[in-house]
């Protein structure tokens, strides 16, 4: 398992859909922190409908660092990990994006915008954030679980055609 050192906080997330484009979607993120005898996790899960994969990837994102910068007073080092190629690689290029001068033709424009919002708000508070691709299905137990939990969620919101949140805080003890 890929546990935070104590002081450092990872993020996992995830998105998935039923059908791309177009299908209902959903997205989630886990906090993990390293409370010292155990890890504290922060679950939280959204759906959507009539989107894509790459938009859930995207608010998995989001939600994760929303959450933490609610919660999170002192500053410390902050992983991300996804395992979606087009955030982790989109991310690394948002500096460069932002100064061209049609960046806002770009797909998804707006959730970039947010996403680039929320990481310079973090960075101005002292946080340092890295953004990490993981091979999905891969048995990583937290990108694992995240992506059990993006399902459910998304599952549950096409069967039942209403929007779905989950949300939860939990110890985690097996280290």
């Amino acid at each position: 398992m890929n546990k935070p050192k104590q002081g450092e906080i990872h993020i996992y997330t995830d998105g998935s859909i039923s059908k791309n484009p177009g299908g209902t979607g959903a997205h989630a993120s886990i906090v993990v922190k390293n409370i010292g005898d155990f890890l504290w996790l922060n679950e939280k899960a959204r759906s959507d409908f009539v989107t894509t994969s790459n938009i859930q990837e995207m608010k998995a994102a989001l939600l994760g660092l929303s959450s933490l910068k609610a919660e999170e007073k002192h500053p410390c080092s902050i992983k991300l990990f996804s395992d979606s190629q087009y955030l982790v690689n989109g991310f690394l290029s948002l500096p460069r994006w932002m100064k061209e001068s049609n960046f806002k033709d770009r797909p998804n424009v707006e959730i970039w915008e947010k996403l680039y919002s929320e990481c310079t708000s973090l960075k101005k508070k002292g946080f340092d954030l890295e953004m990490l691709w993981v091979k999905g299905h891969s048995n990583n137990h937290f990108n694992d679980l995240v992506d059990d939990m993006a399902r459910r969620v998304m599952r549950k919101a096409h069967e039942t055609q209403k929007e779905q949140e989950y949300s939860a805080v939990k110890r985690f003890t097996d280290l």
